[in-house]
């Protein structure tokens, strides 16, 4: 799979918007691109920024340090831009609609 096919954002009629975290790409950069497509903004458009939502800190230092927790693993769902927002460690971001939203 090319950089350009993980950087694209997919709907998945029963899941939401779904991104795939390229390899060269970080855990916020990810998560602001796909609400962004989920909303059909440029991502410096959204009427938010991540930091009112969430510590991108956190999120970065949780999804890029070596796991210790072994086979277990973590996600993390937040609201952002009126949007249910999980970003997992295995790798992807799922935007969902919410009340709000519709």
């Amino acid at each position: 799979m090319s950089d350009h096919d993980q950087r694209e954002t997919r709907h998945d009629p029963d899941v939401g918007f779904v991104r795939t975290v390229a390899d060269d790409e970080s855990p916020c950069d990810a998560v602001v691109q796909a609400v962004a497509d989920a909303t059909e903004r440029a991502p410096e458009s959204l009427p938010e920024t991540l930091y009112s939502a969430t510590s991108p800190h956190a999120l970065e230092q949780l999804f890029r340090q070596p796991s210790e927790r072994g086979d277990q693993t973590a996600a993390v769902v937040f609201r952002f831009c009126e949007r249910l927002v999980t970003l997992s460690d295995e790798g992807y971001v799922v935007v969902q609609e919410t009340a709000e939203s519709e």
